[in-house]
């Protein structure tokens, strides 16, 4: 009986989950869609704030909400918010209907933002020909090698450029002896650091004595030497990591590598010709990775050398707003 009550209960839910639906559905298809999607309630919205992408993303209009200025507005926004990559979509948007140089040299900036050098390149040297911008376009040009780290393209540029703009000119100038602090030594074998006097004339006088700090610890980095450190390895054990400041693993391979000697050599004395084969052949591979070691870990070290010196640079540059490209008109 209980079994019967439960399938008749069941059935008149079901039944009334039906009725439920379909009277919503009912009402649903009776009611205008203009009046919420159209009409006076979106043509008195003023966009001045944020709105999502796919509102903007249907087209562009000349009235309302999907107007060319609205499209723009929320670009801007975008732009502001640092949300580069969708800045850059509604910006295309709008260039579609408007031929506007601040539009394109902000999508070229946004382009920088997101690592696309190339096309921020490219976009700036269009900006830099026939444009209102186009001394503004040409900084940039050297801005954008400088952080795609193309440091000899943009010495080169520089180098081959009849003239460049005065505004900023001494910004231009700053980047281009900045680069030689940054690029590789290899490359520098062939392209030495400039003068010191030189170098030191692109700066404000207040920043002088830190950039003549960086450019002494270019000129001269206190590397230790592989060769040096294996062969202080190669007469006493563990010598090498001394002269490398690795006191710890000095430490220990003096005393391993010297235990491991000491045992060789007394079994050898008690005739005890295994052990005394095995004790020289630890000691042996000992010896040899003490040698290694030592001169592996004067790399390790230069590289820390390299590390910190483009770390304190780089400290440096950015809590002195070196090179920044904030232009606070835009975002007003």
């Amino acid at each position: 009986m209980n079994r019967k009550r439960r399938v008749l209960f069941n059935s008149f839910f079901i039944i009334a989950i039906y009725l439920f639906l379909a009277i919503v559905n009912s009402i649903w298809a009776n009611c205008p869609a203009d009046k919420y999607v159209s009409g006076s309630i979106l043509d008195s919205v003023n966009i001045e704030g944020p709105l999502s992408t796919g509102i903007l993303s249907n087209g562009i209009h000349s009235n309302g909400i999907h107007s060319k200025e609205n499209v723009k507005k929320f670009a801007d926004f975008l732009f502001c918010q640092n949300d580069f990559l969708r800045a850059i979509e509604e910006y295309q948007k709008y260039l579609l209907n408007v031929s506007d140089d601040t539009v394109r040299f902000k999508v070229a900036l946004s382009l920088r933002m997101i690592g696309n050098y190339r096309k921020a390149e490219a976009m700036f040297i269009g900006l830099s020909e026939n444009s209102l911008l186009s001394e503004q376009a040409i900084l940039e040009i050297f801005k954008t090698r400088f952080f795609s780290k193309d440091y000899s393209g943009l010495r080169h540029l520089f180098q081959n450029s009849t003239e460049l703009p005065k505004k900023f000119s001494p910004e231009i100038k700053q980047l281009y002896y900045t680069s030689y602090l940054f690029d590789d030594e290899s490359l520098l074998e062939n392209e030495p650091l400039p003068l010191e006097e030189d170098f030191l004339s692109a700066f404000p006088a207040s920043e002088q004595p830190k950039m003549k700090e960086f450019f002494l610890r270019k000129r001269d980095p206190k590397y230790k030497s592989p060769f040096s450190a294996a062969l202080l390895s190669t007469i006493i054990p563990g010598a090498g990591k001394i002269y490398t400041r690795e006191y710890g693993d000095a430490i220990t391979a003096f005393i391993v590598t010297g235990l491991l000697g000491y045992f060789a050599v007394d079994n050898f004395h008690s005739k005890h010709d295994f052990r005394a084969g095995v004790f020289t052949g630890l000691g042996l591979f000992f010896y040899a990775g003490n040698i290694y070691g030592s001169a592996a870990s004067a790399q390790i070290y230069n590289a820390g050398i390299n590390y910190n010196f483009e770390h304190d640079l780089n400290v440096f540059l950015n809590a002195n707003n070196f090179f920044s490209s904030h232009y606070e008109n835009f975002c007003k």
